[in-house]
Order: structure tokens, then C-alpha cells, then sequence
């Protein structure tokens, strides 16, 4: 069990989001803390408590986390109820770039992000927010991965992808379908074809 945490407020936020702050955990610096900032958008429920089940649920099933950041319980602190992940960095200890500072001059691993959403298929992982911002390069000893730090979860009011490996891979590949046009100007196939010619 976490221990409680009696202060956040006035500590560094390793990142913002509409309705989440994530914090340094005081006495892990492997391990960050989430907390609500703003109330859910309508019609959702709260973002950090789905997150969690979904996570626990990929446990259970033994997904690999290689890709994922873990979730490690919750802790009551001056903010509210905190949620704490690991944290994802170098193996180093710094920051890694993420997707959308990387997309700023084109140089994004395409050959990472597309191995990303292979293992997200291959294990029935649904993402309930693929973004440039979620999408972390740490440098392991393994070599340099592609990790989603956020946005792992069905919130389907229905959620039968969870359930269901085939409803989980139509929908996943929905989504990234959704998000490598959207946002990287690429079809998953001519993603794939770039990755083969070495692009």
C-alpha cells in the first residue's frame, strides 16, 4: 500500500492535461502522481479510476508492460486522491523526447511508433486517447522503445472491447487509424511500406 502524501501543491508537474496534473512522487522517483484538476468532460466519468481498473485488468491478463507505464495504487494527498504510475524516463533518469517535439521537424520514429500499435493489437490493449503528447522515446538498456504514458483504457459506456479480443482489435484499429492521419499525415499501410523501405 502507498504511503499517504501530505503535500503536493508547489511541487514540479511533470505535465497538465484538461482534467489531470501529474506530479513527481515525493519519495519515488521512479514513480509519478496523477490528481484531477477539472471535472470530467460530460458524459465521462472520472479519467484516473478507469484508467486504473483498465490497467489492473491488463495484469491480470499478464499483458507485457514493456509499452505501458504500471499502475501502483492510491494515495490521499493535499490535492485530492492521487493515482501513481511509474514514471517513464531514460535509462539515465532524464526526460524523454515525446512525439509531438519530435514531429516538429519530421525526425519521429516511424519504425517505433508503428511497432507501438503492433503490440497494442497483439495483446488486445485499447487506447482511449492516442496523442503526440501520451507518445514517450525513453532510451533503455533494451534500446530506445515507444511508451504510452497515458490514454490505455476502454471508456466505451459498453466496454465489449475488454472484454472481446476482436471488438478490441477493430476498435484499436480505429483509433490509431484516427490518429496516425490526423496527426502524422499517414495510413497505417503506408506507414508500414515507410518502415520497410527504412524511411
Amino acid at each position: 500500500r502507498e504511503p499517504r502524501v501530505s503535500r503536493l501543491e508547489g511541487r514540479e508537474r511533470r505535465g497538465t492535461g484538461a482534467e489531470r496534473a501529474c506530479y513527481a512522487h515525493p519519495d519515488d522517483e521512479t514513480r509519478c502522481i496523477k490528481v484531477d484538476i477539472g471535472p470530467p468532460r460530460p458524459g465521462r466519468k472520472p479519467q484516473s479510476p478507469q484508467d486504473a481498473w483498465y490497467l489492473r485488468h491488463l495484469e491480470r491478463r499478464r499483458v507485457p508492460f514493456k509499452h505501458f507505464t504500471r499502475y501502483h495504487g492510491k494515495v490521499e494527498t493535499d490535492m485530492g486522491t492521487g493515482y501513481v504510475f511509474d514514471r517513464c524516463v531514460n535509462e539515465d533518469g532524464s526526460m524523454p523526447e515525446s512525439l509531438r517535439e519530435l514531429m516538429k521537424d519530421g525526425s519521429w520514429p516511424r519504425d517505433l511508433v508503428l511497432e507501438l500499435r503492433e503490440v497494442m493489437l497483439r495483446h488486445g490493449v485499447v487506447p482511449a486517447d492516442v496523442s503526440p503528447a501520451n507518445v514517450l522515446f525513453p532510451y533503455t538498456s533494451e534500446g530506445r522503445i515507444a511508451v504510452l504514458v497515458d490514454g490505455v483504457g476502454n471508456r466505451d459506456f459498453v466496454p465489449l472491447a475488454t472484454y472481446s479480443r476482436a471488438f478490441a482489435r477493430q476498435k484499436i484499429r480505429r483509433k490509431w487509424e484516427k490518429f496516425l492521419v490526423n496527426e502524422l499525415g499517414v495510413t497505417s499501410d503506408e506507414l508500414a511500406r515507410q518502415v520497410a523501405d527504412g524511411a
